[in-house]
């Protein structure tokens, strides 16, 4: 059910969405399972991050991180802090928000979760990047980069390219800028054949 709720998420039909994932809920509990009980509040959590209802969003990811913690969880941990972290920036508190990405960057790290660790790289970078501080945003983006890499990971190579690329050039270093974009290019030309 849960996995029902993350389809109708994508498709953003929140009502069905927010209906399953409180069917998986009430099933978690009667079958006393944390785990499941931790995805499907995880997943009403972003059902109310899409409704802008923040207050709601960050009690479902607290139980989330809670949950995890009880059940020896370290990568639901991880994902339950970043998810407060996506709250916070949508909030405007990118203090928080940062914090929050490098913690469950650190977990990630620590459980050898190198998705993790790449995804929480690249927003970091990214909101270094939003706030000018182009220094920090590719020190970080960098890092994402060379995870990406090591991954074999296309996508997420380009995805860590794009913004480097923005922060190169806000640097003066138009050389770097150019080639990270050429790069990125050539990865949709050959990820498209």
């Amino acid at each position: 059910m849960a996995g029902l709720g993350h389809c109708y998420f994508v498709f953003q039909d929140l009502a069905k969405s927010e209906d399953y994932f409180q069917q998986a809920l009430t099933l978690a509990k009667r079958i006393e399972d944390p785990q499941l009980e931790g995805v499907a509040t995880e997943g009403i959590g972003l059902v109310f991050l899409a409704q802008n209802k923040y207050a709601e969003a960050i009690s479902c990811y607290k139980r989330r991180l809670e949950l995890s913690k009880q059940t020896g969880d370290p990568r639901g941990e991880g994902e339950a802090i970043c998810q407060l972290g996506n709250v916070y920036y949508y909030q405007g508190k990118i203090e928080q928000a940062i914090e929050c990405f490098e913690k469950g960057q650190e977990i990630f790290q620590k459980i050898d979760n190198p998705q993790g660790e790449r995804a929480t790289f690249a927003l970091i970078g990214m909101i270094y990047q939003q706030q000018n501080n182009h220094q920090q945003a590719i020190e970080y983006l960098e890092q994402g980069l060379a995870i990406a890499r090591t991954m074999g990971d296309l996508y997420w190579e380009s995805v860590n390219l794009q913004p480097l690329a923005k922060s190169y050039c806000a640097l003066g270093n138009v050389g770097a800028g150019f080639k990270c974009l050429w790069q990125s290019y050539q990865l949709s030309r050959n990820t498209q054949r």
